[in-house]
């Protein structure tokens, strides 16, 4: 059985830029939206990087 190889298409830096902000936006938006204060951002943020 032959398989037919996809044509890959590679993305440019501008697709590569626009896909990065996007998500980037998109966990900003998903943070806040999860944490009520600054304060409890900041404490959930030393606890993940293992900072006291």
């Amino acid at each position: 059985m032959v398989m037919t190889r996809k044509k890959y298409t590679a993305k440019t830096a501008e697709e590569k830029q626009k896909e990065i902000e996007e998500l980037s936006e998109k966990m900003t938006n998903q943070l806040s939206s999860y944490f009520i204060t600054e304060d409890a951002l900041k404490e959930h943020l030393a606890f993940m990087s293992d900072e006291v």
